[in-house]
């Protein structure tokens, strides 16, 4: 839990001293980045998630997890959309669904071309806000 708050820290800390237009770009360097130079940290979450699914009694921390992963994209969302859609709960989800899918891909394959995947990521993002 403790890394998901420090993750929580350092993105509103770039929030706060990255331009607005360079923010999308900024925050999806620090999850890509991750699973290259701390692939253990994503194994461990991993960990977690298979052992909340088995066990009833840590699964509320692993949903604690989630949730705060999920509030942490969605303030960025929130301060980087100059017009924030509605569903902003939702982009939020799927974003961490993708920065965890995306990293699984390459811990088990290292020829997966991750940056390329998150090239496309940042273009999908950029175009939903070409699109409000």
């Amino acid at each position: 839990m403790e890394a998901s708050r420090q993750y929580t820290r350092y993105m509103e800390n770039m929030r706060a001293k990255v331009a607005s237009e360079q923010l999308p770009e900024a925050a999806l360097s620090e999850p890509k980045n991750r699973v290259e130079k701390q692939p253990d940290w994503y194994k461990l979450r991993y960990e977690f998630f298979a052992l909340g699914l088995r066990n009833s009694s840590i699964a509320p921390a692993v949903n604690e997890l989630l949730e705060n992963g999920r509030q942490g994209i969605s303030h960025i969302l929130q301060n980087t959309l100059k017009n924030p859609h509605q569903d902003i709960e939702s982009t939020s989800a799927l974003l961490l669904a993708c920065f965890d899918g995306l990293a699984l891909q390459k811990l088990l394959d290292p020829n997966f071309n991750l940056e390329s995947a998150y090239h496309v990521l940042e273009q999908m993002l950029r175009s939903l806000e070409k699109n409000r």
